[in-house]
């Protein structure tokens, strides 16, 4: 099951900036998720077509889901007492990402800084409605993979993984 994050994109993880990301319009936003999503399963028919062929079964296709679906149904007031209360300010300013926004000229806006409790609940309602117990994301997200963490132990009392992987494709210019 994969995830696309529509819902934040437009919040913007602050992970590796130096100073607010541009605000996306929707449109934008829709079109990239859009995009993604049929790059993502590209991917796994081209997997099954020249490295899966000689298997007799067949592969599942993916999940892919785009978490403005649950976003657009949650209530800000219930979201933030019953998911934001269970974050400590504390743990959430030590945050690498966070420290290194604070310390620069530009600061970090209140939307950046929301960003890990998002990115917490998506895998909260992905363990949830798809028993997710597994996240993997890039190098610069074990702080908010331990959010999540934290936040599916908190309300389910149990336990999930997550892993951080370093990038393997260098960006040309």
């Amino acid at each position: 099951q994969l995830q696309i994050g529509g819902a934040t994109a437009q919040v913007g993880d602050p992970s590796g900036k130096t100073k607010d990301r541009d605000k996306q319009d929707l449109a934008t936003v829709q079109t990239n998720t859009k995009g993604i999503e049929k790059n993502i399963k590209t991917i796994f028919r081209n997997h099954e077509q020249y490295f899966w062929k000689d298997r007799k079964d067949s592969l599942k296709p993916p999940i892919v889901v785009n978490n403005m679906s649950w976003y657009n149904s949650i209530n800000v007031i219930d979201f933030m007492n019953h998911i934001a209360r269970l974050f400590r300010m504390g743990d959430m300013l030590k945050k690498q990402s966070v420290v290194t926004r604070l310390e620069s000229e530009h600061g970090m806006n209140y939307t950046e800084f929301s960003y890990q409790i998002f990115q917490s609940y998506d895998w909260a309602h992905l363990y949830k409605e798809h028993n997710c117990r597994f996240q993997v994301g890039g190098s610069d997200q074990m702080g908010n993979i331990k959010a999540g963490h934290d936040l599916i132990s908190k309300l389910y009392g149990k336990t999930v993984f997550g892993k951080r992987n370093y990038c393997i494709v260098k960006w040309l210019s």
